[in-house]
C-alpha cells in the first residue's frame, strides 16, 4: 500500500520534471528525458533514506555528491544524451 503511494508520487514528480525539461528544450521529446528524470527522483529518494537510516554515512558529503550527480544527469537529459 505504501509502495503504491511512493510510486505514484515518484511518477508525478517525474512528469513535472519532464515537462520542465521539455519546456526548456522544446526540441526534446518527453520520452527522451523521462527515464533520466525518473532515475533522478529515485536516486534522490534512495539517498534520503540512506542518510536517515544509516548514521555511519556523512550526510553532508552524501548530499553534495548526490547533487553533483543529479546535476550531471540533468545536463545529460538537456543534451538529449543517453
Amino acid at each position: 500500500v505504501l509502495a503504491d503511494v511512493r510510486l505514484d508520487s515518484h511518477r508525478e514528480v517525474t512528469e513535472l520534471l519532464v515537462r520542465q525539461i521539455v519546456r526548456q528544450s522544446p526540441e526534446l521529446k518527453p520520452g527522451q528525458v523521462r527515464t533520466s528524470m525518473r532515475l533522478s527522483v529515485d536516486i534522490g529518494y534512495a539517498v534520503v533514506e540512506m542518510v536517515c537510516d544509516d548514521d555511519t554515512v556523512d550526510e553532508t558529503e552524501a548530499l553534495k555528491k548526490t547533487a553533483a550527480l543529479l546535476e550531471q544527469n540533468r545536463r545529460l537529459a538537456l543534451s538529449g544524451g543517453p
